[in-house]
């Protein structure tokens, strides 16, 4: 037996089209994925776990443009196998939760980011430094992405919120996807809707000061979101994409 983290290979699918289809050309098709425990899903787990993240990069290949699937399943591995790094107690199926990069990531200034700090480091001798060099790459393709997206991170499944908020938006920007997730939703708007202008206000000063205040459920505007990936399974509920 096994972890299960994909219960609609064909949203999978649809998901890495939308995101990660090379016809987005313009930037470099490297992303994030990463498997999280998370004791909001589990009480009985000490903390919040982030076991592994991969790298997902993608070149002109026929067979590399639907990888995805074959990536997430890399994570399915025998129950029982994740474990709570405090106190070594089994991770259950319900606490998992796997998200990815709607941005792709700016891997050429990760690299350069990186590449100053390893020359610092190598003339201060530290060799402690180097002995975990691939995560300390990752952590600089998280923090150096390409803002293609935004992504307005809704708390809430109570029905008339989510309405009310999908026409405040609708009026003045395009909404790309609406992924429905554990506790609510993910709104994902394509950056350059921003450029226009709504009742004299830029629509980037609507999403980021004036929704934010007028929907308490609303958790965040974020250049840069994590999202779980629609047709996997986020503490037990089966991610999906919602119609706008």
């Amino acid at each position: 037996m096994s972890y299960t983290l994909v219960h609609d290979r064909k949203e999978v699918e649809k998901f890495e089209s939308l995101f990660y289809s090379k016809t987005n050309d313009g930037y470099e098709r490297v992303f994030l994925m990463y498997i999280s425990a998370r004791n909001k899903y589990c009480p009985e787990l000490s903390n919040n776990g982030c076991f592994k993240r991969t790298v997902i990069r993608y070149n002109d290949r026929l067979e590399d443009h639907r990888r995805l699937f074959n990536d997430i399943q890399h994570y399915e591995i025998p129950l029982h196998a994740y474990k709570d790094k405090n106190h070594r107690a089994v991770v259950p199926q319900e606490a998992l939760a796997l998200y990815a990069s709607i941005n792709p990531r700016n891997a050429v200034h990760a690299a350069h980011d990186l590449t100053k700090e390893i020359l610092d480091r190598t003339f201060l001798y530290d060799k402690a430094y180097f002995s975990s060099i691939d995560q300390k790459f990752k952590n600089k393709l998280q923090k150096h992405s390409v803002k293609v997206y935004v992504g307005i991170d809704l708390d809430t499944k109570d029905e008339e919120v989510y309405q009310e908020l999908i026409a405040d938006i609708t009026r003045f920007v395009n909404i790309y996807v609406v992924i429905e997730t554990h506790g609510g939703y993910h709104i994902i708007i394509p950056k350059r809707e921003l450029q226009r202008t709504f009742n004299g206000m830029s629509t980037g000063q609507y999403l980021y000061k004036v929704l934010p205040g007028k929907y308490k459920a609303l958790d965040k505007v974020s250049n840069d979101l994590f999202s779980p990936i629609p047709g996997t399974i986020q503490g037990g509920f089966k991610v999906r994409f919602r119609d706008v």
